[in-house]
């Protein structure tokens, strides 16, 4: 295996590895973990209350999808 071969075999590891990353992270089944995790410095009583507010939202818009499925 030459060089040239090599380069471009490691660049297409590194981009599979990237897409990989991407859709892992922005997967939806891992929205809630990453909304409740983008709250924690703030860990008060309001950003509580207003974190449940928007993970109720989210639960009936998946309600709402699955009934009209």
């Amino acid at each position: 295996m030459n060089q040239i071969e090599l380069q471009s075999l490691s660049t297409v590891l590194a981009l599979a590895s990237f897409l990989g990353i991407c859709f892992w992270a922005y997967n939806s089944k891992r929205k809630g973990r990453f909304d409740e995790d983008a709250f924690l410095p703030f860990d008060d009583d309001e950003i509580v209350q207003y974190q449940n507010k928007v993970q109720q939202k989210a639960q009936k818009k998946v309600q709402e999808k699955k009934d009209n499925e």
